[in-house]
């Protein structure tokens, strides 16, 4: 809910400017950790026109990737 209204501020704020643009960027993280090549994924962000320090945010999020499985006060071994 507060992704949808910080995006529908954005482009209530951008309608009110003289521009009247609004740049918008949604990522579908939802299976994304074991299923995406990091590299081709901010190469094609690349090619889009982000910035380098927006690249290297995302990029962040997916360097060094380990999870842990906790249940209750078990927890398994960290695995990439």
């Amino acid at each position: 809910m507060d992704a949808i209204f910080v995006l529908r501020r954005r482009v209530d704020l951008a309608g009110a400017q003289r521009s009247g643009h609004a740049f918008v960027m949604v990522l579908d993280w939802s299976k994304a950790f074991d299923s995406i090549n990091p590299e081709s994924m901010l190469a094609g962000l690349r090619r889009f026109g982000l910035t380098e320090h927006v690249l290297g945010v995302i990029a962040a999020v997916y360097a060094g990737r380990d999870f842990r499985v906790r249940d209750c006060s078990a927890e398994s071994s960290s695995r990439q």
